[in-house]
């Protein structure tokens, strides 16, 4: 694995946005290739602009845990990504929201279109015992 690395994380099912959602957002739109692991995304602030582009591939193999993943990202600029955006894709868009909290920091992620209502809370961690460690916040 030269390039790939191992995600932690956990996400959690929310019914509402917690009250003191900060204001500030990113759009994000990911197109995933039907048949494949891998997954085309474009991140834009709220005023438009592009934060980001890039291609991942995203997997769990049958020994790790769900809270594991195997990533690698390919960061792309314009030109490459609109090339790959010709493959099609199935699109989700949600606003990502950074939020922290006294232990830790997390996103809320709130879908669009075809899953508006979904409302996810998802915290990322370095190793094993910080995700052992980590308690889950009121909301």
């Amino acid at each position: 694995m030269k390039y790939a690395r191992v995600e932690r994380e956990r996400r959690f099912l929310l019914r509402d946005v917690p009250a003191d959602l900060p204001e500030t957002w990113n759009l994000v739109t990911d197109w995933y290739l039907r048949g494949t692991r891998l997954r085309l995304r474009q991140v834009e602030s709220a005023g438009g602009n592009v934060v980001a582009r890039k291609l991942t591939q995203k997997f769990s193999s049958a020994e790790d845990s769900p809270d594991k993943t195997t990533i690698t990202n390919f960061y792309l600029n314009e030109a490459e990504f609109d090339l790959l955006r010709t493959l099609g894709g199935s699109q989700v868009r949600k606003k990502r929201y950074q939020y922290a909290t006294n232990a830790s920091q997390l996103v809320i992620d709130v879908f669009e279109d075809v899953l508006d209502g979904l409302i996810l809370a998802e915290v990322e961690f370095q190793d094993d015992q910080s995700m052992s460690a980590f308690e889950q916040p009121d909301f």
